[in-house]
């Protein structure tokens, strides 16, 4: 298991990537495959270090990444209120485009990239765990 512990600040996504792509690759994962984890991963965690947290950089969650079977799981463990992703109904793209909004992606793009998408609450703790078959 890879861990990666994450200040909420958005000069952390850099570092976040960087450590997504280091484990892929020693996972020996496809570029392309790899290139959309690491969207996935950046869009999860900017969501949770702006929404959950304010960017407040003395806030905190963990990263981790690891194989199960014959998958990938990547999980994000957080305290405070979850956000149900698992249950969220992400908007029609093409809607999204027609208002030419501005966000509204992140959660579109983790649901179509992983194969399942898990909130799980536990001592007082949220893990958001993305599964991506292999």
């Amino acid at each position: 298991m890879a861990h990666f512990k994450v200040s909420c600040t958005l000069q952390s996504l850099p570092g976040i990537r960087e450590f997504v792509r280091k484990e892929l690759h020693a996972l020996k994962v496809s570029e392309d495959l790899s290139a959309q984890l690491v969207l996935v991963v950046d869009e999860a965690c900017t969501n949770t270090i702006k929404h959950q947290h304010n960017c407040d950089e003395n806030q905190g969650f963990d990263l981790d990444l690891f194989l199960k079977n014959k998958s990938l799981v990547i999980e994000l463990t957080d305290s405070g209120k979850a956000f149900r992703i698992d249950q969220y109904n992400p908007n029609d793209l093409k809607a999204i485009i027609q208002e030419r909004r501005q966000g509204g992606l992140g959660i579109f793009i983790i649901t179509k990239i992983m194969d399942k998408v898990e909130v799980e609450e536990k001592d007082e703790k949220i893990v958001y765990r993305f599964i991506k078959n292999l």
